[in-house]
């Protein structure tokens, strides 16, 4: 055997041991894709490498003390080469079941004449072998149960199994706990597999293409093929989004390895900041419709805000009958501060009504938010742990779904967020600053602190309690007048700036403001539209903003307190965590992002864990030559950082119908977009029209993409729809449901087909 074919043996060798590796993950945390399995060949074989590198290192250096003879110490390291050559080499390949070994594996069951077993939700949930492509009810999840028996569920996430009534026939729609739901897989040559129920049936395909466990001996008609099925990483995303996504990795890996390598940490910077902005224009612009909640609310108003910047509306033309305090149907819309509306009006007014003009000043924030949690990092702890800090941010899942508008509230807390470190980055700015510079730092803390309050009201002020308790607790600083007027200074431009809109509305809209102030202290002893939760709750979901157990936070937020050089921050900085999370813990509404003011803080907390770990384990020349530190450095960094942060699946999963059907709620609002968005073309002068019998979601939508009067997912009554008449509207009607006759008859009515 030549050395190339004996190189490529042992390589097959070392991936079927990957194959085992990652056959034993489960499935919830394995990415079921080539891709994916490629880069874990690639990381095991690093591993390995590596490991055999720092033994014979360690082996090396040991013995050079012990052993003064070259040839020894010559002849030693060739024995332990040969040594572990023979472990590799050695080593048996493991047997490849059929089967997947994963507790839960998407597979396909096909006839050996060809036809893919398909759960037919047209049919009754009915098992049918007539299907000669794969689609999304072709897939069953294959789950191992403890006694090694089988579940299959189907794509509506019931189980399979059979009824006593009906003669064996299998179907969906079952549940786990029905006995009938569990098989036997008996596997057989050629990768195909044998169906067994309890009752010691075979399934085979009956005349009428119908699975029926009959047969009470296997034969070949009772043989499937199966398949895993395996999803291509990319395969929902276009080359034109994924240019802004590879384009922004490419900037982050740069980044990072000139800022080990470099001694010019600048560039850097840019490119890291570059790189977070390209990764959320990639976000950003995947979905081209509103998200319900609460995107499509503030785009409208937004919209609105326009032209009418000083009365937000939310129906600018509301002709049938509403409620004025209810925020989601009402004309006048005060349920938020209006600062982040007006940045979205002025970006559409530059971009046009569409979704990046929405979505441009989260876009920016965001972006921005980077470089202040960089030089907070940088002038509290060392640039190393800012520059990871920042660079955690920039991967953040959660700070780039934020951005596109997909989690509650959305471009509210993007906009707060940026308010909130920008007043915190102008604080530690302030405290460093020589004289000449503090008045401008104390200007900024105030502007930011006042427009946080005009985005999401007076928790705006935190920078003001940390600021106050490190003038408080700390002996040499609480004598000293002048840092209490320079406080008082900042928090007086605050209450200029948010001040005039609260006293406007209450004489503009009197009755309204005083619902919506109301509403907002309701927060805090009243559970609001079912957003409830214990103490506990704002904890445990931490994870899913971090991708950390809360406990490792707590971790990484006492390394980061130690590693904080002056007292002053070591207060302020912990009492933010502290304040924040107490009071909405305490709180009885809980939505997920209400804690988020203090991220910047938790990622420069984990940052704070990496630079200690890189400083005093990985980077020290007792254990590593400075090549492979190097080399040590960024491998670490892209894998624990992007683990940590960015789930490109995740993010698929969100934006695409990966994983999901044409009926699926992403797959029916997909559908709706071009019928949307095409109304102005199949309806002559639309700005006279009222749309009606849209679907329940889709009248906002309208409205945003639309220069309607005003659309309403219902169909008023006879007396109303001539109310719109007389009032000098035209009315279009979607025949999504059937139409009473007072519509159909009329001539003057545009009907549209339903979608």
């Amino acid at each position: 055997m030549d050395s190339g074919n004996y190189t490529l043996s042992l390589f097959k060798k070392v991936c079927s041991r990957a194959d085992f590796f990652f056959e034993s993950i489960p499935a919830r945390e394995q990415e079921n894709s080539e891709f994916t399995r490629i880069i874990g060949y690639a990381l095991l074989v690093w591993v390995w490498s590596t490991q055999l590198i720092i033994y014979l290192r360690f082996f090396e250096s040991f013995t050079t003390r012990m052993l003064r003879s070259t040839n020894i110490l010559i002849n030693f390291k060739l024995y332990v080469c040969l040594f572990l050559l023979f472990l590799c080499v050695g080593c048996g390949e493991q047997k490849n079941d059929l089967l997947p070994k994963n507790t839960s594996t998407e597979i396909t069951l096909k006839t050996t004449s060809g036809f893919y077993l398909c759960a037919d939700r047209d049919q009754g949930n009915q098992l049918l072998a007539n299907r000669e492509n794969v689609g999304v009810w072709e897939k069953f999840k294959l789950h191992r149960q403890k006694d090694n028996t089988i579940a299959l569920q189907a794509s509506d996430f019931s189980f399979v199994g059979t009824h006593p009534s009906n003669e064996g026939i299998l179907s969906a729609g079952h549940e786990i706990t029905n006995p009938s739901t569990v098989f036997i897989f008996i596997e057989k040559d050629a990768g195909r597999v044998v169906l067994k129920t309890p009752n010691h049936k075979f399934v085979v395909v009956n005349a009428n293409q119908q699975l029926q466990a009959l047969e009470t001996e296997i034969t070949k008609a009772t043989e499937f093929i199966l398949e895993t099925v395996h999803e291509p990483r990319f395969s929902y995303f276009s080359n034109q989004q994924l240019i802004p996504l590879i384009t922004g990795l490419i900037l982050l890996v740069m980044s990072l390895i000139i800022f080990q390598y470099n001694e010019n940490r600048r560039i850097s910077l840019v490119l890291l900041v570059l790189g977070g902005l390209s990764l959320r224009i990639f976000v950003a612009l995947l979905n081209t419709y509103l998200t319900l909640w609460d995107e499509q609310f503030h785009a409208l108003v937004a919209k609105n805000m326009m032209e009418h910047p000083f009365h937000p509306m939310l129906y600018k033309n509301p002709v049938l009958a509403y409620d004025a305090s209810n925020w989601t149907a009402g004309h006048t819309w005060l349920h938020k501060q209006p600062l982040f509306l007006w940045q979205m009006a002025l970006s559409m007014k530059i971009f046009g009504v569409n979704v990046f003009g929405l979505r441009f000043p989260s876009i920016l924030m965001s972006t921005l938010v980077i470089f202040f949690i960089y030089k907070i990092g940088s002038l509290t702890v060392n640039k190393k742990t800012g520059y990871y800090g920042g660079l955690l941010f920039a991967l953040s899942n959660f700070a780039l779904e934020l951005t596109a508008g997909v989690i509650h509230t959305d471009h509210n807390d993007v906009a707060f967020l940026f308010y909130v470190v920008g007043s915190v980055w102008a604080w530690v700015e302030y405290e460093h600053a020589d004289l000449k510079r503090k008045t401008g730092y104390l200007l900024l803390i105030g502007v930011f602190s006042g427009c946080a309050i005009l985005v999401k009201w007076l928790t705006g002020f935190l920078v003001f309690s940390g600021w106050g308790l490190s003038i408080l607790l700390i002996k040499e600083r609480r004598n000293n007048l002048k840092r209490y007027v320079h406080l008082l200074f900042s928090f007086g431009i605050a209450l200029l700036l948010f001040l005039p809109w609260q006293l406007y509305i209450l004489n503009a809209f009197p009755e309204l403001s005083r619902h919506e102030y109301l509403l907002n202290s309701r927060h805090f002893y009243e559970v609001i539209e079912g957003h409830g939760g214990d103490f506990w709750w704002h904890f445990n979901v931490a994870e899913s903003i971090y991708g950390l157990h809360p406990l490792l936070l707590v971790f990484c937020v006492s390394i980061f307190y130690l590693s904080i050089k002056n007292k002053v921050f070591k207060v302020a900085f912990l009492s933010y965590v502290l304040l924040v999370y107490i009071f909405f813990g305490i709180a009885a509404t809980k939505m997920i992002a209400f804690t988020y003011s203090v991220s910047f803080l938790m990622y420069l907390s984990i940052a704070a864990v990496i630079a200690v770990f890189f400083e005093f384990v990985l980077l020290r020349n007792y254990f590593h030559s400075k090549k492979l530190q190097y080399f040590f450095y960024t491998s670490i960094c892209i894998a624990v950082i992007s683990a940590l942060n960015l789930n490109i699946e995740k993010i698929q999963e969100q934006h695409t119908l990966f994983k999901k059907d044409n009926n699926s709620y992403l797959g029916l609002k997909l559908k709706a977009v071009p019928v949307i968005t095409s109304l102005s073309k199949k309806i002559k002068n639309i700005d006279n029209y009222v749309v009606l019998n849209c679907h329940s979601e889709d009248n906002i939508p309208i409205m945003f993409f639309n220069d309607v009067v005003a659309a309403y997912p219902q169909i008023p009554d006879s007396t109303a729809c001539e109310g719109i008449k007389r009032k000098g509207y035209k009315i279009a009607v979607f025949e999504n449901t059937q139409l009473p006759s007072y519509l159909m008859n009329d001539k003057d009515v545009v009907k549209l087909p339903g979608y």
